[in-house]
């Protein structure tokens, strides 16, 4: 773990940064022009300004904005191109014709700062695993041989200094690579960033401006655009971007243009699907009245099945009657009997009377 001493010593260099900075006048002063009111938003009024030239900050930097001889607390809400949009704690109305942007450059290391007073404190816990990396060597040594995957073909192949930049960057935890402008730094970066796309590995490439961002994104894209990690959109350009060829001839890297073309393939692909739809209903409109026919039979096979029963239980109930009937015949037929032995009981005592 780092040392309270190197805390100490690091809080103690940002210290005299800060002091140098606001003994500058603490910022840089651009000139910005053309605001206009869009939106109040808590304590901030948000106005749209143009720029007289690009600025390299972060969003919620603090600002002070100079209009006329005073000066006006403020936050950037967003930076694009030449345009960029601040947060004012003054409402100016609808328009602000002219104005200057006082960027307060020691922002981060004030920010910076409070931190290490709060690791020193004990306040914030934090993992040193990257700052030991970085400020007492402690890394593995490079193996002896270190294989990447095939580069894509470019006309700007990697030499050999920058393939072995390459190769260190696959085996080490931490790497370092340093050279003069226009040695192929970014270049460099954005063929490490491939080998590590074509190992299954995701990727975040951050810098500190924009401009910088937008270069390495173009690289990248550059040397990727004929492979999936660029054309289904792999490869995103997150935050502002200023680099007017990123929409140009690289747009399929900005979030909103991957999401139209995304959406474009699903409405293809929804209108195929409607048109087969369309092609069934045709088909089946011949069925509709043959199985309309058969619906009705099946009705009428219901009916009948119904007065089946019905048949059935009458002729239950004729079966019933007639063996009533056979009962009551068979009954008839004992009293007749006994009736004729009557009458011929009584014929027999007539006789013997008289």
């Amino acid at each position: 773990m780092i040392s309270k001493q190197l805390i100490d010593e690091f809080i103690k260099a940002l210290d005299e940064e800060i002091k140098a900075l606001k003994e500058g006048k603490g910022g840089t002063i651009v000139k910005i022009f053309d605001g206009h009111f869009i939106r109040k938003e808590s304590k901030f009024f948000i106005y749209s300004f143009k720029l007289e030239n690009f600025i390299t900050t972060i969003d919620d930097t603090p600002v002070e904005v100079k209009v006329d001889s005073s000066r006006y607390e403020g936050e950037i809400i967003q930076t694009r191109e030449l345009e960029v949009i601040i947060g004012i704690k003054h409402n100016f109305g609808k328009l602000i014709p002219e104005a200057k942007l006082i960027i307060k450059l020691y922002f981060l290391y004030e920010l910076l700062k409070k931190k290490f007073e709060a690791i020193r404190n004990g306040q914030l816990h934090v993992d040193f695993t990257l700052a030991n990396l970085v400020f007492e060597g402690k890394t593995s040594n490079v193996p002896s041989s270190t294989t990447i995957p095939p580069l894509e073909s470019h006309v700007n192949m990697p030499n050999q200094s920058q393939l072995e930049a390459i190769k260190k960057s696959q085996s080490l935890p931490l790497s370092f690579i340093w050279g003069p402008p226009g040695t192929g730094k970014t270049k460099t970066l954005a063929r490490i960033v491939e080998c590590f796309l074509k190992q299954g590995m995701r990727i975040l490439v951050v810098a500190h401006s924009n401009a910088a961002v937008d270069e390495a994104t173009e690289d990248i894209a550059e040397i990727l655009k004929n492979t999936e990690y660029y054309t289904q959109g792999q490869i995103i350009r997150l935050g502002n971007y200023q680099k007017h060829t990123l929409e140009t001839k690289y747009n399929f890297v900005i979030f909103e243009e991957i999401v139209e073309k995304l959406a474009e393939t699903l409405k293809r692909k929804k209108e195929v699907l409607e048109e087969c739809k369309n092609r069934t209903e045709q088909k089946l409109k011949p069925l509709a009245s043959v199985w309309e026919d058969i619906q009705k039979q099946k009705a009428l096979l219901g009916e009948v099945k119904q007065l089946i029963n019905i048949q059935n239980s009458i002729e239950k109930e004729i079966t019933g009657i007639r063996t009533q009937i056979a009962q009551w015949e068979n009954d008839l037929d004992k009293l007749r009997i006994k009736l004729h032995k009557a009458k011929s009981s009584g014929i027999l005592k007539r006789f013997f009377l008289v």
